[in-house]
């Protein structure tokens, strides 16, 4: 039988070997450049075929680093809104493309230029990186039956149900006015952007033959104060992920499924 002194020197070894709680230890010299937050991806039919997403049913919403349906509630930690010109994929659409961009800024883009991921990005939704104002350059809004050139971006960092980490859903193209709604909503509520939970739902759309899915937020219930806080945390740990994501370049254009509608 172990005597006082034996134990007491027991449990203080235990307590000097107890792992820090509040910080992650084992990542401090690693280069976190590569690392970023998933994206929730909206899955449109004509995504179905992409080998990333097979066995995905349209219209759900999806983490793109483990394929796997996300919970349909979230908790919002942040919104940041931003825009950016991609260059068409289609060889068809390039053309006129370019004669938009010449017509409208005076810029007649190179073969190098068409070769590029993007052709201007606005990390601070007011000014392009190469065409100045966005106000003057309106390549982002519609004229007449012609889809904007430009996306405009509504990133929301979110907590999908209870899980550890955040993942980004982002409101563009046809969901853009959903996502605008969504701010609005958080803006009359005159509280912190996580103070409330909301319900993550799709509808699906058509016109003509072209089928797409739209994705919308409706708020569900205040949370109660711990919740609020645990929230705070995940805001103050993962905000700076969030926006050094931002700031890095998003490669692939969204999917077009925008008919010819000017419901923005």
């Amino acid at each position: 039988m172990k005597d006082k002194k034996t134990e007491e020197l027991v449990v203080a070894q235990e307590t000097a070997l107890a792992i820090p709680e509040g910080h992650l230890l084992g990542m401090d010299s690693m280069d976190a450049s590569d690392i970023q937050l998933p994206n929730a991806r909206l899955i449109q039919p004509i995504m179905t075929s992409n080998e990333k997403y097979e066995g995905q049913r349209p219209g759900t919403i999806v983490n793109d680093v483990l394929n796997e349906v996300m919970p349909d509630t979230i908790i919002p930690l942040m919104i940041k809104d931003d825009k950016i010109m991609f260059v068409p994929q289609r060889d068809d659409d390039k053309a006129s493309f370019k004669a938009r961009v010449k017509a409208k800024l005076g810029v007649e883009l190179s073969d190098e230029d068409m070769r590029s991921p993007y052709i201007c990005r606005s990390r601070d939704n007011v000014h392009g990186d190469r065409f100045g104002a966005c106000q003057r350059c309106g390549l982002c809004e519609w004229e007449g039956t012609n889809k904007p050139l430009c996306t405009k971006n509504i990133n929301v960092m979110a907590q999908f149900g209870d899980q550890p980490i955040p993942a980004v859903l982002r409101f563009n193209a046809t969901s853009y006015k959903h996502g605008r709604k969504f701010k609005q909503a958080v803006f009359m509520s005159r509280d912190h952007v996580f103070a409330k939970r909301y319900k993550v739902s799709t509808t699906k759309k058509s016109e003509g033959t072209k089928v797409w899915y739209e994705v919308s937020l409706t708020p569900a219930g205040n949370l109660l104060a711990d919740e609020k806080l645990a929230a705070y945390k995940m805001f103050m740990d993962f905000g700076p992920v969030f926006e050094a994501q931002l700031e890095r370049v998003e490669t692939a254009a969204p999917v077009d499924v925008t008919p010819v509608t000017t419901e923005y």
